[in-house]
């Protein structure tokens, strides 16, 4: 019992790079969103929110397409920082921008400020430059958790050797 599938966090993680494989691969990324989600919207949604399920059967419900979208956006946040953190002690920061925008999300959305039923994606197709590490030593252009155009934070270059 799920608030999302691996493939809505797919929609956040570069296709060409990082990708959850299947249920089982996205397990403990879906787990901890999970847990965390449906912490923070116990208190507006009491009745609903131990109910929601990505695919219902029985007495669930669909999660509601917001909440599925967070929590799809923080399972790609934990996926790409485990999978970075083997190569530096430094946050990452696109899998913490990632989180930070998901946590802004669920908080307006128990606030009341977003309706649980809009659908919240990237809003653009990603790209390998939209990513780290990649071959650019910059963002190569503008996206969904407005990293700025120029931003040195990418730090990896094909031609590097470990």
């Amino acid at each position: 019992m799920t608030l999302a599938t691996f493939e809505d966090s797919n929609n956040w993680l570069d296709r060409n790079k990082l990708q959850f494989t299947d249920v089982i691969d996205a397990t403990p990324e879906a787990t901890e969103a999970d847990r965390i989600v449906r912490s923070i919207l116990r208190s507006s949604f009491p009745d609903d929110v131990d109910k929601w399920d990505a695919t219902p059967t029985g007495a669930q419900t669909a999660t509601p397409e917001a909440i599925r979208s967070v929590a799809g956006m923080l399972m790609a946040a934990y996926r790409y920082a485990k999978i970075y953190s083997e190569e530096t002690l430094l946050e990452n920061s696109y899998a913490a921008r990632l989180e930070s925008k998901a946590m802004e999300y669920l908080t307006k959305i128990a606030e009341g400020i977003i309706d649980i039923g809009v659908i919240i994606s990237p809003g653009v197709d990603f790209g390998s430059a939209d990513f780290y590490p990649n071959d650019s030593t910059i963002v190569t252009r503008h996206h969904p958790l407005n990293a700025p155009v120029g931003e040195p934070d990418r730090k990896f270059t094909i031609d590097k050797s470990w």
